[in-house]
């Protein structure tokens, strides 16, 4: 093996952090084990240098339920349909759907799945961790073979899709222009470097609550431009902001 093909493989495994607290966590240790093991010997890569110059800080994790989480994977793998209790955080509330899952997926360090909603009749995304209860239904379902995981999320910022859509505009300070260009977020970002220093960011996306979060952590280095409905938004909740630290 090459020095560069030993580094991946370190590399993969710090990368493994990202799958803690999952059923696949201890499966992925036992599978680099056997895999170091087969390596051939000797290897001319100091092991201990890597680990002193190579490091991976995982994304923050959200524990899971193991045996809930299990069962979601083994049902999206075999096509065997859900009964969930899911709570819902716009409303505060828990409620019961019948889910045909058609994937797991992880993003930003948070699991989804994916799948057909009986009672909505339509495929939704749903936090793994909001999903109170699981149970099989003792049906099964094919998945289509239309569904395309990239084509149900073009029109999201990350993950959520919503019913709208909105052409954002958004204006970044000189000062934090470069780190803003630094990442690639919807598919339709364009970037628009100004006279000024300043950056113009233009985006589409079906929902805003991502993009909201999103905008609020760069705090007066970020103005919303467009569209009205969404400058607005955000002027109100900067105000509900300001009020709760007496301003």
């Amino acid at each position: 093996m090459t020095e560069g093909e030993v580094v991946a493989l370190f590399l993969a495994e710090r990368l493994m952090e990202q799958y803690r607290g999952t059923p696949y966590e201890n499966d992925l240790r036992s599978l680099f084990q056997k895999v170091t093991r087969w390596l051939p010997e000797p290897i001319a890569v100091d092991v201990a240098g890597l680990a002193g110059s190579l490091s991976v800080v995982p994304a923050a994790v959200t524990p899971h339920d193991l045996k809930r989480f299990q069962l979601l994977a083994a049902a999206a793998l075999h096509g065997r349909q859900l009964e969930i209790e899911y709570w819902t955080a716009s409303r505060n509330a828990t409620g019961r759907r019948r889910v045909d899952p058609y994937r797991l997926m992880l993003a930003d360090g948070n699991w989804y799945l994916v799948g057909y909603c009986h009672r909505r009749q339509e495929v939704l995304t749903f936090a793994v961790v909001r999903v109170r209860q699981a149970s099989e239904t003792g049906d099964t379902f094919a998945r289509p073979d239309h569904f395309d995981l990239a084509a149900y999320l073009k029109g999201s910022f990350r993950v959520w899709r919503g019913r709208s859509n909105y052409a954002v505009t958004l204006r970044f300070r000189a000062s934090v222009a470069g780190r803003v260009a630094e990442k690639h977020w919807p598919a339709s970002q364009a970037l628009e470097p100004q006279a000024d220093g300043s950056l113009i960011v233009r985006f589409q996306v079906t929902d805003l609550r991502e993009v909201q979060g999103w905008v609020l952590s760069w705090g007066s280095d970020c103005e919303v431009l467009e569209p009205p409905e969404f400058r607005t938004a955000m002027a109100a909740e900067l105000e509900r902001m300001l009020g709760q630290y007496g301003g």
